[in-house]
């Protein structure tokens, strides 16, 4: 699912005396938009009060400072008591709501109108209430944590036509024919959302639902061109075939599930469907992703170095494509059993929020 997520910085109004905060003497008030509710806080001294409107039939927002809920007291309204009139407010307001037919998430197809029932769209804002007006910096900027989010791998040949290995992917020449015998290419640069590519394993990460984990795998078609040349013939007879190899060996492995961190394997092992099983590596990878929410992640594991291979992830804080790594192809000779010297190793570290 795509979810609208917002995040903002509170400044409070403080008088400063000898640089010590003293009596805060009037009030803060921000207004922010969670999901499709409208949220007004004010903060004066230690009181915080915040007034909901808006919320759509059916949604339910809480609003919580660290690990303890704050009370409503009435419909729409919440009120929060700091320690100390010196103390900093961390609030997180979640908003859940139903996904229906007429959902924005079912008009782009990110959801089928089918599973509708089985969806709630889950918006997260984050917000940090400063103590002074220094502590408004970048540092203290809110972050607003993702309630979805996606990995995707992809492998491809970048080149528009690739050459098939004699014997074990392609006829060989003889006394009455010269072969030449090439694989179509993806003829691409790197691009998560290219829709030509040799295998795609894309996984998301549902934190609203527990950190469930939904895998979808796919395979391109493999089409190789064999031209014959005849002598004394101006053009080659030229043969088209076309299949698309089985997604079988692309698996993905859950680890822990939590609405704030999860760990998972993805692997695959897709031998080319035109080219001998027996005799041929598959289109290999196996890699560890160890993911928190707030965005910060390990991937760790084995690639074999052909075709190209490109990692990308995004959620719905950052809509835009992450690159994590991309790796070039070392030479179809790497398809060819016991080519070791291909393997690379990568962990790779990041953050994906903010």
């Amino acid at each position: 699912m795509v979810k609208k997520t917002f995040s903002v910085a509170l400044i409070s109004l403080t008088l400063i005396a000898g640089g010590s905060p003293i009596l805060q003497t009037e009030a803060a008030v921000e207004t922010v938009q969670v999901g499709e509710a409208t949220v007004e806080i004010e903060r004066l001294g230690t009181q915080v009060s915040i007034h909901v409107e808006n919320i759509p039939d059916g949604g339910e927002l809480t609003v919580a400072r660290g690990s303890v809920e704050v009370e409503e007291t009435s419909e729409g309204m919440f009120k929060d008591l700091l320690p100390t009139n010196s103390s900093t407010g961390l609030y997180t307001l979640s908003l859940e709501t139903p996904v229906t037919l007429d959902s924005e998430l079912v008009s782009k197809g990110v959801i089928e109108a089918k599973n509708v029932d089985a969806y709630v769209n889950l918006d997260v804002v984050t917000t940090f209430i400063p103590t002074s007006e220094a502590d408004s910096q970048s540092a203290y900027a809110a972050t607003a944590l993702p309630s979805r989010t996606r990995f995707r791998y992809q492998t491809f040949i970048p080149g528009a036509e690739a050459p098939a290995p004699p014997v074990v992917c392609a006829p060989i020449s003889t006394d009455v024919y010269v072969v030449i015998a090439n694989f179509l290419g993806d003829n691409r640069s790197w691009n998560a959302d290219s829709e030509s590519f040799k295998t795609r394993s894309d996984v998301v990460i549902d934190w609203g639902a527990g950190g469930t984990m939904t895998p979808d795998f796919s395979v391109g078609e493999t089409t190789l061109v064999v031209d014959y040349y005849y002598p004394f013939q101006t053009s080659p007879r030229t043969v088209v075939t076309k299949k698309t190899a089985s997604a079988e060996s692309m698996k993905l492995v859950r680890g822990i599930m939590s609405s704030s961190f999860v760990s998972f394997n993805i692997s695959a092992n897709v031998t080319n469907p035109l080219c001998w099983d027996l005799l041929t590596n598959g289109i290999f990878y196996d890699f560890d992703f160890r993911v928190h929410r707030d965005g910060t992640y390990v991937v760790d594991g084995t690639l074999l170095r052909v075709p190209n291979h490109e990692l990308y992830s995004r959620n719905s804080v950052n809509s835009s494509w992450r690159t994590i790594f991309q790796s070039t192809n070392q030479g179809f000779e790497c398809l060819a059993l016991g080519a070791f010297w291909c393997n690379d190793e990568k962990t790779i570290r990041g953050d994906l929020v903010p």
